[in-house]
């Protein structure tokens, strides 16, 4: 038997990288989705809300590695939906992993039917954040739910409560920065037995990084104007 013969082995996991004009999704590799689920301490007596399923790859590792016994995840492109769809159907997986077709947002409204985010012990969210995010999960997240996400995606208004670079989770009710050095130092932990770092190091560390990712400098400043508001805060 040649390769070509055995194709329908690589298909599933061989999609179209853009789709219309929205641009590649986020996704990991197998071992990074690990790494991750393993920082979260995904288990089985777990519910975990994934916002921006993509293809559903993070959905079908914490089921069938992590033994999570309800998975949901959310997505809004009709293409990325049916193929994520189609690969829980394939794997038998439909009474423990549900793709639901919704923008995540309207989770905090109630608009995505059977789907109920108050019930989430683990939220994977890899996509931009804001304030009115932060906001909306405080209202409706359930006490200790455990929200992960990654290096590009951090929230100035809360820190980490464990990190694995470039993985981090946030415990609900979050802790809040207190400075510019303790959210800072929350996001890049210090190394070895290293002298403190200013915040204007701190800082240039982040943007290197970034800029290694081809983040440009907009996110940093976003970062910057979301923590003055929260340290202004009484």
């Amino acid at each position: 038997m040649n390769i070509s013969d055995n194709v329908s082995v690589y298909a599933d996991g061989l999609f179209d990288w853009h789709d219309g004009d929205s641009g590649p999704p986020i996704c990991f590799t197998n071992p990074l989705i690990r790494r991750m689920l393993k920082l979260v301490k995904a288990g089985t007596n777990d519910i975990l809300y994934d916002l921006g399923c993509g293809w559903a790859q993070n959905l079908l590792i914490a089921s069938t590695e992590f033994g999570v016994k309800n998975c949901v995840g959310i997505e809004k492109l009709k293409s990325r939906h049916a193929i994520a769809s189609q690969r829980v159907r394939k794997r038998g997986l439909t009474k423990r992993v549900r793709v639901l077709r919704g923008n995540y947002e309207q989770l905090f409204t109630g608009k995505i039917p059977n789907a109920d985010l108050s019930k989430a012990t683990i939220v994977v969210h890899a996509l931009t954040t804001g304030p009115k995010f932060i906001d909306d999960l405080s209202r409706i997240l359930r006490q200790n739910c455990r929200v992960v996400y990654y290096n590009l995606t951090l929230s100035p208004e809360i820190k980490p409560s464990a990190v694995d670079y470039p993985f981090y989770v946030s415990k609900f009710p979050f802790d809040i920065p207190i400075s510019e050095v303790d959210w800072l130092t929350s996001v890049i932990p210090p190394s070895g037995n290293m002298a403190p770092k200013t915040a204007k190091v701190l800082w240039n560390e982040l943007v290197h990084d970034y800029n290694v990712e081809g983040v440009g400098k907009s996110a940093i400043l976003d970062y910057q104007r979301r923590l003055k508001v929260v340290l202004r805060k009484p």
